[in-house]
Protein backbone atom coordinates (compact mmCIF):
# COMPACT_ATOMS: atom_id res chain seq x y z
CA UNK A 1 0.00 0.00 0.00
CA UNK A 2 2.57 2.29 0.69
CA UNK A 3 4.91 1.45 -2.60
CA UNK A 4 1.38 2.09 -4.31
CA UNK A 5 0.69 5.50 -2.81
CA UNK A 6 4.34 6.51 -3.25
CA UNK A 7 4.06 5.47 -6.69
CA UNK A 8 1.11 7.83 -6.81
CA UNK A 9 2.37 11.20 -5.73
CA UNK A 10 6.15 10.05 -7.88
CA UNK A 11 3.91 9.96 -11.05
CA UNK A 12 2.08 13.42 -10.07
CA UNK A 13 5.29 14.76 -9.44
CA UNK A 14 7.16 13.42 -12.59
CA UNK A 15 8.45 16.52 -14.57
CA UNK A 16 11.03 16.17 -16.91
CA UNK A 17 15.04 16.61 -15.88
CA UNK A 18 16.24 18.96 -18.39
CA UNK A 19 19.51 20.97 -19.11
CA UNK A 20 19.38 24.57 -18.39
CA UNK A 21 16.79 25.46 -21.45
CA UNK A 22 13.86 25.55 -22.00
CA UNK A 23 12.57 22.10 -22.74
CA UNK A 24 9.33 21.11 -24.52
CA UNK A 25 8.26 18.02 -22.98
CA UNK A 26 5.76 14.94 -24.47
CA UNK A 27 3.19 13.20 -22.43
CA UNK A 28 3.19 8.86 -22.89
CA UNK A 29 0.84 6.95 -22.29
CA UNK A 30 1.11 6.06 -18.84
CA UNK A 31 1.32 9.66 -17.33
CA UNK A 32 5.03 10.12 -16.73
CA UNK A 33 6.32 12.65 -18.38
CA UNK A 34 9.91 12.25 -21.05
CA UNK A 35 11.74 14.90 -21.83
CA UNK A 36 11.99 15.55 -25.85
CA UNK A 37 14.45 13.95 -27.69
CA UNK A 38 15.12 12.90 -31.01
CA UNK A 39 13.72 9.19 -31.34
CA UNK A 40 15.09 8.26 -34.76
CA UNK A 41 18.62 9.53 -33.33
CA UNK A 42 18.56 7.70 -30.47
CA UNK A 43 16.75 4.40 -31.44
CA UNK A 44 17.86 2.50 -28.06
CA UNK A 45 16.42 5.28 -25.73
CA UNK A 46 13.06 4.86 -28.06
CA UNK A 47 13.15 1.27 -27.15
CA UNK A 48 13.93 1.83 -23.58
CA UNK A 49 11.09 4.22 -23.15
CA UNK A 50 8.86 1.81 -24.77
CA UNK A 51 9.69 -0.83 -22.55
CA UNK A 52 8.93 1.54 -19.43
CA UNK A 53 5.55 2.44 -21.15
CA UNK A 54 4.65 -1.49 -21.19
CA UNK A 55 5.71 -2.01 -17.80
CA UNK A 56 8.67 -4.33 -18.54
CA UNK A 57 10.70 -2.39 -15.95
CA UNK A 58 13.61 -4.66 -15.85
CA UNK A 59 14.43 -4.93 -19.53
CA UNK A 60 13.97 -1.08 -19.69
CA UNK A 61 16.72 -0.49 -16.91
CA UNK A 62 19.04 -2.84 -19.26
CA UNK A 63 17.94 -0.86 -22.28
CA UNK A 64 18.68 2.37 -20.71
CA UNK A 65 22.02 1.51 -19.00
CA UNK A 66 22.79 0.23 -22.99
CA UNK A 67 21.47 3.80 -24.13
CA UNK A 68 24.03 5.53 -21.70
CA UNK A 69 26.88 3.40 -22.49
CA UNK A 70 25.83 4.17 -26.85
CA UNK A 71 25.17 7.87 -26.27
CA UNK A 72 26.91 9.07 -22.98
CA UNK A 73 25.57 10.98 -20.32
CA UNK A 74 21.61 12.19 -21.47
CA UNK A 75 18.98 13.56 -19.10
CA UNK A 76 16.33 11.55 -20.69
CA UNK A 77 18.19 8.28 -19.45
CA UNK A 78 18.46 9.78 -16.23
CA UNK A 79 15.09 11.06 -15.39
CA UNK A 80 13.49 7.58 -16.82
CA UNK A 81 15.81 5.32 -15.47
CA UNK A 82 15.76 6.72 -12.00
CA UNK A 83 11.56 6.36 -12.47
CA UNK A 84 11.89 3.00 -12.68
CA UNK A 85 14.40 2.21 -10.32
CA UNK A 86 11.51 3.96 -8.16
CA UNK A 87 8.78 1.58 -9.57
CA UNK A 88 11.01 -1.42 -8.77
CA UNK A 89 12.19 0.09 -5.02
CA UNK A 90 15.33 0.62 -5.50
CA UNK A 91 16.11 3.79 -4.30
CA UNK A 92 19.45 4.06 -3.78
CA UNK A 93 19.62 4.16 -7.87
CA UNK A 94 17.02 6.31 -8.38
CA UNK A 95 18.75 8.79 -6.08
CA UNK A 96 21.49 8.38 -7.99
CA UNK A 97 19.88 9.17 -11.58
CA UNK A 98 18.05 12.05 -9.98
CA UNK A 99 21.74 13.29 -8.41
CA UNK A 100 23.07 13.56 -11.71
CA UNK A 101 20.16 15.75 -12.88
CA UNK A 102 21.21 17.74 -10.34
CA UNK A 103 24.58 17.74 -11.48
CA UNK A 104 23.52 19.66 -14.44
CA UNK A 105 21.07 22.33 -12.99
CA UNK A 106 21.34 22.58 -8.88
CA UNK A 107 18.20 24.29 -9.20
CA UNK A 108 16.19 21.73 -11.01
CA UNK A 109 12.79 21.63 -9.55
CA UNK A 110 11.95 18.17 -10.53
CA UNK A 111 15.23 16.44 -10.11
CA UNK A 112 15.10 18.00 -6.27
CA UNK A 113 10.90 16.35 -5.83
CA UNK A 114 11.64 13.33 -7.06
CA UNK A 115 15.21 12.88 -5.17
CA UNK A 116 13.02 13.86 -2.23
CA UNK A 117 10.42 11.14 -2.73
CA UNK A 118 13.50 8.59 -3.08
CA UNK A 119 15.14 9.38 0.11
CA UNK A 120 11.67 8.98 2.18
CA UNK A 121 11.58 5.77 0.91
CA UNK A 122 15.21 5.14 1.59
CA UNK A 123 14.46 6.70 5.40
CA UNK A 124 16.87 9.47 4.59
CA UNK A 125 13.83 11.86 5.90
CA UNK A 126 16.01 14.57 6.89
CA UNK A 127 17.82 14.86 3.18
CA UNK A 128 14.29 14.71 2.09
CA UNK A 129 13.03 17.90 3.75
CA UNK A 130 16.16 19.63 2.44
CA UNK A 131 15.25 18.85 -1.41
CA UNK A 132 11.54 19.28 -0.40
CA UNK A 133 12.40 22.87 1.22
CA UNK A 134 14.44 23.79 -1.80
CA UNK A 135 11.88 22.78 -4.78
CA UNK A 136 9.00 24.88 -2.52
CA UNK A 137 11.69 27.46 -2.45
CA UNK A 138 11.80 27.09 -6.24
CA UNK A 139 8.31 26.49 -6.73
CA UNK A 140 6.28 28.16 -3.55
CA UNK A 141 2.85 27.67 -5.67
CA UNK A 142 3.26 23.71 -6.53
CA UNK A 143 0.67 21.63 -3.74
CA UNK A 144 2.29 18.63 -4.31
CA UNK A 145 5.20 19.52 -2.80
CA UNK A 146 3.72 20.45 0.15
CA UNK A 147 2.16 17.33 0.17
CA UNK A 148 4.99 15.70 -0.33
CA UNK A 149 6.81 17.78 2.52
CA UNK A 150 4.38 16.69 4.90
CA UNK A 151 4.38 12.75 4.40
CA UNK A 152 8.66 13.44 5.15
CA UNK A 153 7.45 15.43 8.52
CA UNK A 154 4.69 12.71 9.31
CA UNK A 155 7.35 9.97 9.22
CA UNK A 156 9.42 11.68 11.23
CA UNK A 157 6.32 12.27 13.55
CA UNK A 158 6.35 16.15 13.06
CA UNK A 159 2.59 16.25 12.95
CA UNK A 160 2.30 19.98 13.18
CA UNK A 161 4.44 20.48 10.51
CA UNK A 162 3.17 17.76 8.22
CA UNK A 163 -0.49 19.22 9.05
CA UNK A 164 1.07 22.87 8.08
CA UNK A 165 2.23 21.36 5.10
CA UNK A 166 -0.99 19.26 3.78
CA UNK A 167 -3.34 22.60 4.58
CA UNK A 168 -0.90 25.05 2.53
CA UNK A 169 -0.88 22.25 -0.14
CA UNK A 170 -5.28 22.07 -0.23
CA UNK A 171 -4.76 25.89 -0.39
CA UNK A 172 -2.75 26.13 -3.15
CA UNK A 173 -5.63 23.55 -5.13
CA UNK A 174 -4.28 19.77 -4.36
CA UNK A 175 -7.80 18.79 -4.24
CA UNK A 176 -8.88 20.32 -7.42
CA UNK A 177 -5.01 18.66 -9.12
CA UNK A 178 -5.10 15.39 -7.78
CA UNK A 179 -8.18 15.06 -5.86
CA UNK A 180 -8.82 13.28 -2.14
CA UNK A 181 -7.26 9.85 -3.47
CA UNK A 182 -4.07 11.43 -3.67
CA UNK A 183 -3.89 12.51 0.12
CA UNK A 184 -2.74 9.56 2.82
CA UNK A 185 -4.78 8.21 5.51
CA UNK A 186 -2.00 8.66 7.69
CA UNK A 187 -2.63 12.45 7.31
CA UNK A 188 -5.94 12.30 7.22
CA UNK A 189 -7.04 11.53 10.62
CA UNK A 190 -4.14 13.18 12.61
CA UNK A 191 -4.99 16.73 10.78
CA UNK A 192 -7.35 18.56 12.18
CA UNK A 193 -8.53 22.04 10.17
Amino acid sequence: MKLKFSLLIFTFLLFNCGEKKESKIEYVSNDEIVEEFDRTKFPILQDAVVLKENNSLIAAIEKFDQAEKEYGPMIPIFLNRGVVYHQIGKSKESISDFSKCLIIDSNYYAALTNRGIAYVHANQTDKAILDLNKAIQIKPNESSTYLNRAIAFNNLDKSKLACADLKKAKELGLMEKYGSGGIPMSLKFKCLF
